[in-house]
């Protein structure tokens, strides 16, 4: 973020202040724009909550007739807004209808970090005992086959970005083991987080056979390996369920993750946040293309 804040700065002859060791920035004057982390001061506080609380905003796109992966908030037990009954009953019933194959996740968390999936009982009270020890509350959804996931970047309706999310993958020669495939295929720094959340029944030391096709991830997030592959033609049917998601939230800048699946396009969810650092690093174009979104947010609200 840093870099391409300066960049920008110093095409427009802008003032930036940076505070709390660059989390923090300020950018023009009277009026400027403040960023904390990747969240700008663009969107209204409570729209922000709904793309921050995953529960909430999944209830308000179910509301407007939005597609999205459906779910169930789960309390810490001791949480003084935890019902009476508990949730154990909801957790049984919703894990058998979801083909006991279920998603757990912080209501709050972001980057893929603290996600599991379970597909026995034992494995949801172990994910919930370590769960509730990082967060009050935490979303249960059913594991959905997905075809493909997608990022678009919106900005007051207009679509600025459109990629593609590709897990890493490697195909074996019957040679090489796991590690060095992945070593061989990515770059350094992305070699590094393929092999560091490797989430799948390989491990590093094993030597697929030839041709065989090894998904060593079953997440789309680019800071756990994936690769962000531009949607230059934009798909219509995926740019208006994003349009319509951020529309509901009343959000004007997000980045709208939808999942394609065997029952069409669906929402995974909406970060208020727009973070492009891993997009960025990719290749110079990312990098343009980037700095183009944060450049035209900015331009619009300070005074040049």
């Amino acid at each position: 973020m840093k870099e391409m804040l300066e960049y920008i700065a110093k095409k427009h002859n802008l003032k930036l202040v940076e505070h709390v060791d660059g989390w923090v920035f300020e950018i023009g004057e009277s009026p400027s724009l403040r960023i904390w982390g990747y969240t700008f001061d663009i969107n209204d506080a409570v729209a922000q909550e709904f793309c921050r609380d995953k529960a909430a905003g999944g209830d308000m796109l179910q509301q407007h007739s939005v597609p999205v992966t459906p779910h169930v908030l789960l309390r810490r037990p001791t949480s003084i807004f935890s019902s009476p009954e508990g949730d154990w009953d909801a957790i049984k019933n919703k894990f058998t209808a979801w083909n006991k194959d279920v998603i757990l996740k912080t209501n709050r968390g972001t980057g893929g970090a603290n996600v599991v999936r379970c597909q026995s009982q034992k494995e949801i009270e172990v994910a919930l005992t370590k769960l509730f020890m990082v967060s009050d509350a935490i979303i249960m959804n059913p594991y959905v086959e997905v075809l493909e996931e997608f990022r678009c970047v919106m900005y007051r309706e207009e679509l600025m970005i459109m990629y593609r999310k590709q897990r890493p993958e490697v195909t074996g020669d019957g040679v090489r083991t796991i590690r060095q495939l992945v070593m061989d295929a990515y770059l350094d720094t992305q070699s590094e987080l393929v092999l560091r959340h490797m989430n799948t029944n390989y491990s590093m030391m094993d030597i697929p056979k030839m041709g065989e096709v090894c998904k060593l991830q079953w997440q789309h997030n680019l800071g756990r390996g994936a690769t962000p592959v531009l949607i230059h033609k934009p798909i219509q049917e995926v740019v208006d369920v994003s349009k319509k998601a951020a529309n509901a939230l009343g959000v004007d800048f997000c980045s709208v993750d939808v999942i394609k699946t065997n029952n069409g396009y669906q929402i995974m969810e909406v970060n208020g946040g727009v973070m492009m650092k891993h997009f960025s690093t990719f290749s110079e174009e990312n990098f343009q293309r980037a700095v183009a979104i944060y450049e035209r947010v900015i331009l619009d609200k300070v005074a040049i």
